[in-house]
């Protein structure tokens, strides 16, 4: 089978990461795979990444129609595939609809509306993207969900989303989580010399960035040694750096930008005394997958899929959103005790190895897309 797999991102980490280990064990399997994802405005770019061919379609941020737009370049680039694709595979948020001139396969990795409405409110341009969220962002899932004849959702957390908030009635919906490579991402051979807490992601809304800042007021306060790591770069770095020496936090602090090297993430990932992960909203977050599989204490909201794998006090720590106190008193927690963080890092790996399992995980896909395919020639 020739399946094409659609997506917005950059082809180097979060929901990419995800698309390209799939591709790669669909691949052993006898599959073809194409990648599709953004370019620039100055045309169509094609390369080889990993073995597979890559394609970058234009792209003009005309916001907010700028999904709608880019759609007309990525199905003049599919109609130009040779060989033609025999399934699509969308990759959600902020891919546009199809002809259904193919069995077409979603994932909902984060809906919109969910994800935008969790957001700070920061003036104009929060309430900007809060807009589209209700409004355009909608409109294009609510259109993913119509012309799909098979929908996967990262947790069945975003099920339940999909048929309360979009109004979703269909039985063509099938909850199977990401997942990483546990043989990759894996424990260190010697516990951390220090005690970093370590942050991965965007530095963007609704991240629960400036609790984790106002947190470490008060942990600083106990431990002073104690350094907080931010991997990653975004519209609220500036701020963020305002606030850290507001606080008077800068030498506690290090924000080193994006890093995109893989043997340098897991590296962080290993020397972390803890991983913290404060956001408001999530749906099935890469991060939480790579920490636990390194076998690291967690510290995270009970959002999307960390309410079907995470256990209070079993293999990570939880806290609400929005929450100070409970981030601050979380990590104290950790840093006062070892014992826990050897507790709770041994069960977190036992989870990610029992939970993602790539046999089982391709098996599952590889089940959708049969069903898709089936369900889209009964309907033609």
């Amino acid at each position: 089978m020739h399946i094409l797999s659609l997506f917005s991102t950059d082809i180097l980490g979060g929901i990419a990461s995800h698309i390209v280990g799939l591709a790669k064990r669909l691949t052993e399997r006898g599959h073809k795979i194409t990648l599709m994802t953004r370019g620039y405005w100055r045309g169509k770019r094609e390369f080889n990444y990993e073995g597979f061919r890559v394609i970058k379609v234009p792209f003009y941020p005309l916001y907010p129609f700028h999904v709608y737009f880019h759609g007309y370049f990525v199905r003049k680039a599919i109609e130009s595939l040779s060989p033609q694709p025999d399934l699509i595979h969308l990759h959600s948020p902020l891919v546009p609809p199809i002809p259904k001139k193919w069995p077409i396969v979603t994932t909902f990795h984060s809906p919109m509306l969910l994800g935008t409405a969790n957001v700070e409110s920061f003036g104009l341009q929060t309430f900007l993207i809060k807009l589209m969220g209700r409004t355009t962002s909608y409109q294009i899932e609510r259109k993913l969900l119509e012309i799909s004849d098979a929908i996967i959702t990262v947790s069945q957390g975003v099920a339940d989303e999909l048929r309360t908030y979009y109004g979703f009635t269909g039985n063509h919906i099938y909850p199977i989580s990401n997942i990483i490579d546990t043989a990759f991402y894996k424990p260190p051979s010697q516990p951390p010399k220090e005690r970093k807490l370590l942050y991965i992601g965007r530095l963007c809304y609704g991240k629960g960035l400036f609790e984790l800042a106002k947190s470490a007021k008060l942990v600083i306060k106990k431990y002073p040694d104690v350094k907080y790591t931010l991997i990653g770069a975004g519209p609220l770095e500036k701020k963020l750096r305002e606030t850290v020496n507001k606080l008077g936090l800068d030498t506690n602090f290090e924000l080193c930008g994006e890093v995109r090297d893989k043997f340098e993430i897991v590296k962080h990932y290993q020397q972390a005394y803890a991983v913290l992960i404060p956001s408001y909203y999530e749906s099935g977050p890469i991060v939480l997958l790579e920490a636990i599989s390194c076998g690291k204490p967690v510290i995270t909201t009970p959002t999307g899929l960390a309410k079907d794998m995470i256990k209070d006090g079993y293999n990570a720590l939880l806290i609400n959103p929005k929450s100070t106190e409970q981030l601050a008193n979380a990590t104290l927690r950790l840093l006062s005790s070892e014992g826990l963080c050897r507790r709770l890092g041994k069960s977190a790996r036992k989870t990610a190895v029992e939970k993602m399992n790539p046999e089982t995980n391709t098996d599952q896909v590889e089940e959708v897309y049969g069903r898709a395919t089936e369900r889209w020639r009964q309907t033609r």
